[in-house]
């Protein structure tokens, strides 16, 4: 009998431990859920994509779709493990817009016009582009739209270190090996003359005041310090020499 009751007494003792030292896998388990990112329309901070990261990962969004209850896309990033989360806001200009949360379940994140930093949309003339003291920027942005392509180029002018330079990027795969690119050049003179040209063929085509009906729309920002400026082609034309920028940036 004794003997018996030691056994009982010995298994009691041996479950009791196994309890004790038996891993919180709830505790421990890594949590998933999707994350919803609307950034307001009525911003002027020129919108383009989000990107989100942790310690663990960076990543760009799943999906867009249109939010009715918005009025505007909403970018949903599916799968997302929970904890402290970086979210990054990219704009078509020389500006992005970041904020740290505590991601914790499927969540829905909107982003209000009064906390971004927006541009003051000007006429051209407004802009002063001839004044770029050390450590000012113009950042110039072309952006195409069409039936079967969507793209958008940079390009950046820094006085900086008491010269100028270019920074120029572009996702227009189609283009550029198929993945996105990043070029940073110091200017020259031989700048001077494309960059002019496209300055002045912009300025005349907004004299002119076309508007145009082709399927593809080519939208050009020029920014300087908080003020912006854009214009609108729809024309299919190439009264704009535009292209005369990136030639000569992706030249060897």
């Amino acid at each position: 009998m004794k003997i018996y009751l030691r056994i009982i007494i010995l298994l009691f003792i041996l479950t009791t431990i196994s309890c004790k030292v038996k891993p919180n896998t709830e505790k421990n388990e890594k949590r998933y859920s999707t994350l919803k990112i609307i950034v307001d329309s009525a911003s002027n901070f020129y919108f383009d994509t989000p990107e989100i990261s942790s310690n663990s990962f960076k990543r760009g969004y799943t999906e867009s779709i249109y939010d009715s209850a918005y009025g505007t896309l909403a970018f949903i990033f599916d799968s997302v493990e929970n904890g402290n989360l970086d979210i990054s806001l990219q704009s078509l200009l020389d500006r992005n817009f970041s904020k740290k949360i505590l991601f914790k379940g499927n969540t829905t994140i909107f982003f209000s016009k009064s906390e971004l930093p927006n541009y003051k949309k000007v006429d051209f003339d407004s802009l002063h582009l001839n004044n770029l003291s050390q450590g000012g920027k113009i950042c110039i942005t072309f952006s195409s739209n069409g039936c079967f392509h969507s793209y958008n180029e940079k390009t950046i002018i820094e006085h900086r270190d008491k010269s100028y330079f270019i920074e120029f990027s572009s996702n227009n795969t189609s283009e550029y090996s198929h993945k996105p690119i990043k070029i940073v050049k110091r200017f020259d003179s031989t700048f001077s003359k494309p960059l002019t040209e496209f300055i002045s063929s912009l300025q005349e085509f907004r004299k002119k005041g076309l508007l145009g009906f082709c399927t593809t729309t080519n939208t050009y920002y020029i920014s300087h310090e908080n003020l912006v400026y854009t214009l609108n082609d729809g024309t299919c034309s190439d009264e704009i020499n535009y292209h005369n920028i990136s030639s000569w940036i992706n030249s060897k």
